[in-house]
């Protein structure tokens, strides 16, 4: 059941213009949420109460929340100002899209800018518990603009030379001199589709609904299928 808890900001990292990831520990109760499930920030902006849901980026088993977002409206700007200390009301947690919903013990996950957020709860989560060797394959294909915007990459990679069984996938679209996959994440799908597999696809509807379509052309159960979408 989401409950309402006080939290204070801890750390502020910047990631590429207007890309951040803002860090916050509870103040008392610890909030228990499962990896992709998401919470609502709430706060006062110009006298009026504001509630807005952000994915969470971080594990259950760290201590903090991080909550990755970028710089598009009153409340992210808001966010923006935020300093070390600051004070924040967190709500939650909600949502269904976790690993309890896959059925294969194939994993494949998609994203495209800060819908890499449950995606990266749900990868780290599975780093940070040493449970990589419970599934025969596990992807991630992650689409950003450029490589600066890449978050969490080190610890991506990290994952990828101590789990034999992970593949990280970047696909950049406008980064001229990158050596990876270039282009929109869709491109790719067919190159990272295979039987007995779960797809978890999180970002803007166009990408997600585009993902799905060529998931289902492809003979991929729907059940299958898990979308959040931003």
């Amino acid at each position: 059941m989401p409950k309402e808890y006080s939290a204070v900001v801890t750390n502020v990292i910047g990631w590429a213009e207007g890309l951040k990831s803002i860090y916050i520990k509870f103040e008392g109760e610890k909030m228990q949420f499962l990896a992709g499930q998401y919470v609502m920030l709430s706060a006062e902006i110009d006298g009026k109460k504001e509630n807005r849901a952000y994915s969470i980026a971080s594990t259950p088993l760290d201590e903090e929340l991080e909550i990755v977002y970028r710089v598009v409206g009153p409340f992210t700007n808001y966010m923006n100002g935020l300093k070390i200390g600051d004070k924040i009301k967190v709500v939650g947690p909600f949502g269904h899209f976790t690993l309890e919903q896959a059925k294969q013990r194939n994993l494949v996950y998609i994203a495209t800018g800060t819908g890499i957020s449950p995606l990266l709860s749900m990868v780290m989560g599975i780093h940070k518990s040493n449970s990589c060797t419970h599934f025969e394959s596990l992807v991630v294909l992650y689409g950003t603009r450029f490589e600066n915007m890449l978050v969490h990459r080190k610890e991506l990679e990290e994952h990828e030379k101590n789990c034999k069984n992970f593949k990280f996938f970047p696909v950049l679209s406008r980064e001229e001199k990158w050596s990876g996959k270039k282009g929109h994440v869709q491109a790719h799908v067919l190159e990272v589709v295979k039987e007995n597999t779960d797809y978890f696809v999180c970002g803007l509807p166009v990408m997600t609904d585009e993902v799905e379509k060529i998931l289902l052309e492809k003979g991929v159960g729907k059940e299958n299928i898990h979308l959040e979408r931003y």
